[in-house]
């Protein structure tokens, strides 16, 4: 479980003091994650014989993402009122 940080619920809290329930009963609220990950390098072949390792039995030269480490995280926070 990842922890959204001040920054997205600060301005959240904020608007929850400030604006009458009869207005929030009408809102809705979208969260959206964005994840990038990082990057594996492979310099030579890598045969890969355990089946509980990510990698696929032959790795081949090349940059790969690794989906096992995050790089960063952006998180958007966006409302609307319905009528």
């Amino acid at each position: 479980m990842r922890y959204i940080n001040s920054d997205v619920i600060d301005p959240l809290k904020v608007l929850r003091a400030n604006v009458p329930d009869s207005r929030l009963n009408k809102m809705v609220f979208t969260l959206q994650e964005v994840d990038t990950y990082g990057q594996v390098t492979v310099n030579d072949q890598i045969i890969n014989s355990d089946p509980y390792v990510w990698l696929p039995p032959t790795l081949p030269v090349g940059s790969y993402t690794d989906y096992s480490t995050i790089a960063s995280v952006q998180f958007n926070v966006s409302f609307y009122t319905r009528n």
